[in-house]
């Protein structure tokens, strides 16, 4: 019985002490668990979700019954992993701060045991501040080699603008013109709106009537932003790019999400619009979007008139885009197909006859269609492949009618110039190999082919073609740690004209990290366009023969700027950038009289044109106010000399945009203002002498309130465009008013408008 009794013993006993270790272990781990529940932690990192080290929290505890308690608050910097531990919790309002980050300013609720994770925006990632345009990669706009300007969507919004030639109206060394029939053009740096390459993504848009797009048919529903590069890019962007180039950037879908809206937008001389978007995106990185809409305009004539022939023709436009994305292994692609249809009805004075009153009318159908594909391949070396290809449509069909003002019967006509159909598409393939060379250097190799083709009864034997074929190359190196150079250059055959070696040269210098300087030298070069070679262009109000004998335009542009920026306080920057360019042109193509009595025109290669221009732009920013302001002072070398013309051309224009957004509400006021100063030219007074005219100085300026609602479902802006009230201005003579009508006149706009637009997020979701 003794052995038992000892071996129950020995049991009992190992078994107290294995127990003793356990019931210690358990007190052990409710203890660690206790002192872990009452600790506060926070951690601060990147919208990479790396970790930001060394930030400044701020803590001050929020109670009921006192509010803010800054008598407790408390300071802390986070560590290595972006973490900081705090000796209390609750609700508090936190203070982050953090070198190149936004600060971060918010009420929180801070549990014990649980880590509140802050995400810090860098100062400088917002979308509208990265470039595409003219750049080896997406860059910050301050760290671009070329000086660019960038109109992001919160600055299109909040203008109202509805198309290109809205928004454009507000900006410096842009002017703009309109005529009745061919839309609106625009010059840039004073030279004529055929000289600027207009872009969508990078595809060069066709369709140019009189050498001009109608910035009017250029919607901006699907625009996320507008970059805009002043002075030659022809030798990444070739023909049309001797002036610059304007670039509007698609809006791009978020990863993993799904969204869709609707806008509306009317104005009080009788516009109305609506669109809508839907796109969405997987996690395996595909997408796939789908926008349309429709803009109707009524026609507009000025108040106190009663005429049928509109000053402001009736117009219809219905547009769609089709957007897919994905990707496959190391390379992402996107296929892009845009339409357009446009229907400007110029409507004629009625007839009246013994037994009936009619009038004619004229109907002008334009329909563009365009598809794209897009592809990046990454390359195992850290180089990559951008390729373009692209398929773009164009057609232009004018028909005249006999109306009956009676019966409202529509009747065709039958005169060999009351119809006619021009078709024009280009096929272009862009490819472009981007590599690192060395530490300090990085190469890009390109080749650049477009074939465009004409049809049509008014077109030189019917249907004529043009292509060309282009390579080109620059090197970006940095020699010194502060300072970027970059040339280039390019060669092209073409196969009607002979085509110029085009080199350019830029460099940029960072003489501290707030004050930067850019300086360029680029040689442009614009073809002979082929309506220019080949196409008779006849209409109601133009009369134009091509010229087959045109030689290329050529010219040399310089530019310098300087870039200061400054970051003050927490949520206030300023900027101040002044800047000069000089353009000398040759062999300049323009319209001149070939025959005064039929009114025939032709085009010309007139000779040299040179001008010279500064500017200024300055920029302040705080939590609630965006202040802008802005010179330019443009001089124009005349090309005729006479007793009575100066030798040179001035012209100045200033801007000012303001928006204030009140803190509370959140509703944002905004104003902007534009003066266009009176322009110097030249004609030929009744005894053939040349004679100096002016056209008017005017200025214009649109206000607008935005206020969004349902948290943020909805956005409302209301407005009003043309405060000043200006319809027309005199074009022959420095005296008369701007509100003045008569002969020597010319129209700039409606008058005074009220506008509203209504967006409404139908839906949106981030799915990560």
């Amino acid at each position: 019985m003794t052995t038992p009794k000892l071996i129950t013993s020995y049991v009992l006993k190992h078994a107290a002490k294995r127990l003793g270790t356990g019931v210690m272990v358990l007190i052990l781990l409710a203890f660690c668990t206790t002192v872990a529940k009452g600790q506060f932690f926070i951690q601060i990192g990147d919208t990479a979700l790396k970790p930001v080290d060394f930030a400044s929290v701020g803590v001050v505890p929020i109670s009921a019954e006192k509010g803010l308690e800054y008598n407790r608050a408390k300071l802390y910097y986070t560590d290595a992993k972006g973490m900081v531990q705090l000796d209390f919790g609750g609700k508090c309002l936190l203070k982050i701060q953090a070198e190149g980050f936004k600060a971060f300013e918010d009420s929180v609720e801070i549990v014990a045991g649980k880590t509140l994770k802050i995400k810090l925006y860098p100062f400088e990632a917002e979308v509208s501040e990265v470039v595409v345009t003219g750049v080896f990669e997406p860059t910050h706009i301050d760290k671009s080699i070329s000086k660019i300007r960038v109109i992001d969507m919160k600055r299109i919004e909040g203008q109202g603008a509805v198309n290109l030639n809205d928004v454009l109206s507000n900006e410096l060394n842009i002017r703009l013109k309109r005529d009745n029939i061919l839309g609106s053009s625009m010059s840039l740096q004073g030279i004529g709106g055929q000289n600027v390459k207009i872009l969508i993504d990078g595809v060069p848009m066709i369709g140019r009537m009189d050498g001009n797009i109608d910035l009017g048919q250029i919607n901006l529903n699907n625009i996320e932003k507008i970059e805009i590069v002043e002075g030659p890019m022809s030798v990444m962007y070739g023909t049309d790019a001797l002036g610059g180039v304007i670039n509007l950037i698609t809006k791009k879908t978020t990863k993993n999400s799904i969204e869709g809206n609707v806008n509306s937008y009317y104005e009080s001389a009788g516009q109305y619009n609506l669109d809508g978007r839907v796109a969405f995106s997987t996690p395996k990185k595909t997408s796939v979007q789908v926008s349309g809409g429709r803009n109707f305009f009524d026609g507009y004539e000025e108040l106190g008139t009663y005429k049928r022939a509109q000053a402001w023709k009736p117009k219809e436009q219905y547009f769609a885009d089709v957007i897919v994305g994905f990707s496959i292994k190391n390379t992402t692609h996107r296929l892009q197909s845009t339409f357009f249809d446009e229907l400007l009805l110029n409507k004629g004075e009625p007839v009246v006859g013994p037994y009936s009153v009619y009038a004619f009318d004229n109907y002008f159908y334009t329909r563009r269609f365009n598809n794209s594909l897009f592809s990046n391949i990454k390359l195992k070396n850290g180089g990559h492949i951008q390729l373009i290809n692209s398929y773009s449509w164009f057609r232009r069909h004018n028909i005249q009618m006999r109306k009956n003002l009676v019966t409202l019967e529509n009747v065709q006509t039958q005169g060999s110039t009351d119809h006619d159909t021009s078709t024009f598409d280009l096929w272009l393939s862009r490819g472009i190999y981007t590599v690192g060379w060395g530490k300090n250097a990085t190469v890009q190799v390109g080749y650049d082919i477009n074939i465009e083709t004409g049809t049509g009864r008014r077109i030189e034997g019917t249907s004529q073609s043009i292509g060309d074929y282009a390579g080109y190359t620059t090197v970006e190196y940095k020699p010194l740690r502060r300072l970027v150079i970059r040339p280039g250059v390019r060669a092209s055959y073409n196969t009607k004209y002979g085509a110029p070696i085009t080199p350019s040269f830029n460099t940029k210098y960072d003489i501290n990290k707030n004050l930067s300087v850019r300086a360029s030298y680029a040689r442009g070069f614009r073809a002979p366009s082929l309506k220019e070679l080949s196409l008779f262009f006849v209409d109601v109000n133009h009369n134009i023969q091509p010229n087959d004998n045109l030689k290329a335009e050529i010219s040399d542009n310089f530019n310098a700027s300087f870039l200061y920026t400054r970051t003050v306080g927490e949520n206030s920057s300023i900027r101040f950038e002044p800047s000069f360019f000089y353009n000398d042109i040759r062999n300049m193509i323009s319209l001149a009289v070939v025959d005064p009595a039929k009114q025939l025109y032709s085009y010309v290669n007139i000779g040299a044109f040179t001008n010279a221009g500064t500017n200024l732009n300055t920029e302040f920013k705080t939590k609630h106010i965006s202040l802008q302001l802005g010179a330019s002072y443009i001089a124009n070398k005349n090309l005729i000399s006479g007793p009575n013309v100066s030798k040179y051309s001035t012209t100045q224009e200033y801007k000012a945009n303001v928006t204030y957004t009140v803190p509370v509400s959140k509703t944002s006021i905004s104003l902007f203002y534009k003066y266009n100063g009176r322009v110097p030219g030249y004609m030929l007074d009744a005894g053939g002498n040349v004679i100096q005219t002016y056209i008017q100085d005017y200025s214009m300026a649109d206000l607008s309130v935005a206020q969004s609602f349902l948290g943020q479902r909805v956005t409302l802006v209301i407005g009003s465009r043309n405060i000043f009230n200006v319809i027309r201005i005199s074009y022959n003579a420095p005296t008369g008013g701007a509100h003045s009508g008569g002969g020597n006149s010319m129209g700039i706009g409606m008058g005074r408008t009220i506008f509203t637009n209504i967006k409404i997020h139908l839906f949106k979701q981030d799915k990560r």
